[in-house]
């Protein structure tokens, strides 16, 4: 079976990118890349594996986009004024949909190049 990723966030403002794979009904994670650009705890995730992107929001309200093909950001922006709990990505009209702790949710259309 081909390899799987798994993203995690963390109180240190990391995100972990993990390879998951299974053999013999056994399941093993090996750490890939650990980024490092936010300044608070990473509170929501979100991969789009068409375009190999990573959506990442944090404790601040910051949104940073990932290319996971360079392990680098590709934009980040202030988007809410407390944490980023939810993400929504429609790929068809290149809309980020995103959801705070300050009860807003707010439509982002982004660049075809996202």
């Amino acid at each position: 079976e081909p390899n799987e990723r798994l993203f995690s966030g963390s109180f240190d403002c990391s995100i972990i990118i993990w390879d998951v794979s299974i053999e013999n009904q056994m399941i093993s994670c090996a750490q890939i890349k650990r980024l490092y650009y936010h300044n608070a705890t990473i509170t929501s995730l979100f991969w789009e594996p068409e375009r190999g992107i990573l959506f990442s929001g944090d404790y601040t309200g910051y949104i940073f986009v990932w290319d996971l093909e360079n392990f680098t950001p590709i934009r980040s922006w202030l988007a809410h004024d407390d944490e980023i709990r939810k993400f929504q990505w429609i790929p068809s009209n290149s809309i980020l949909l995103t959801g705070g702790d300050d009860s807003v949710v707010r439509i982002w259309r982004l660049p075809d190049t996202v």
